[in-house]
């Protein structure tokens, strides 16, 4: 039997507790995986609507909602009405959530260079085309069969 699902079961615990421990260093604990994965899209973007942030971060508008709250509670995030269409919400950082992101962009650095440690250019454009694949053979497929 095939122990991929170990090896990318591993390598995910690895990548998590090397991101939590990082933040833990800069004395952020009051944060999930998920909690960073949201502020993170907001590298480039000052403000940005609830429905194109859940899309982006790959969560349901359900799970983002009890995400999002806790994050504005913490004071990373700050939600209001979108004056254009008042059925939206908008979310935007927050002055601490501005102040946290240059941190979580040195952790993503330095995770970035310990998972592609001895890879050439080649080998990490195989091994992300393969995952790829991996991933998308999931989406989609019929439980039923």
């Amino acid at each position: 039997m095939d122990d991929l699902m170990n090896v990318i079961s591993k390598i995910n615990t690895e990548m998590s507790n090397y991101i939590l421990t990082e933040l833990n260093k800069s004395g952020v604990n009051d944060f999930s995986l998920s909690h960073g994965n949201i502020l993170i899209n907001f590298q480039n973007k000052e403000k940005m609507n609830y429905r194109e942030l859940s899309r982006r971060v790959g969560k349901t508008p359900q799970t983002m909602t009890t995400l999002v709250r806790k994050l504005e509670k913490y004071g990373y995030l700050f939600l209001s009405v979108d004056q254009e269409d008042k059925r939206n919400k908008l979310v935007r950082l927050t002055e601490k959530g501005k102040a946290f992101l240059p941190g979580m962009f040195k952790i993503s650095k330095g995770l970035y260079n310990i998972q592609y440690k001895d890879f050439s250019l080649d080998e990490k454009l195989v091994l992300k085309s393969l995952l790829a694949k991996l991933l998308n053979n999931f989406k989609g497929h019929d439980l039923d069969n």
